[in-house]
């Protein structure tokens, strides 16, 4: 099954389906349109995360808590329905600041999200990119 892995907290919003649009700065996850991929969570924690979903989220506390967090393993599938550059109306299903920068020319990408189904996966190695599973 392909699979991508994302840093703690992100990958266990997504399980829980807090969390619907996943960003990158390119455009190469748009292969995986109409698949069901895993979701791996890495075994990093990203001690911004938190910080920079309050900011565009109204309802903070409904977030994963870091002690429910399962670093290294796979913790759901979900369906990839769409893809494309977002624009600043992402932001709260992205669970983070999608306004296009015009001066820098920064931008984000997305793969829209459905359909979670929770796993108790094992622990393995991720990597980077679009990995089989």
């Amino acid at each position: 099954m392909k699979t991508i892995t994302l840093y703690e907290p992100w990958a266990s919003w997504i399980a829980a389906g807090c969390k619907t649009i996943e960003t990158r700065t390119h455009d190469r996850f748009r292969c995986l349109v109409g698949s069901r991929i895993a979701i791996h969570a890495g075994r990093a924690y990203d001690h911004c995360a938190r910080a920079e979903a309050r900011r565009v989220l109204a309802a903070a506390g409904q977030l994963v808590p870091r002690a429910q967090c399962r670093l290294g393993q796979v913790v759901c599938t979900v369906e990839v329905f769409d893809a494309r550059w977002l624009r600043a109306a992402d932001s709260v299903a992205a669970m983070c600041d999608c306004r296009p920068d015009l001066e820098s020319g920064f931008q984000r990408f997305g793969i829209f999200l459905r359909d979670p189904i929770a796993i108790e996966g094992p622990t393995v190695r991720g990597r980077q990119g679009i990995w089989n599973w």
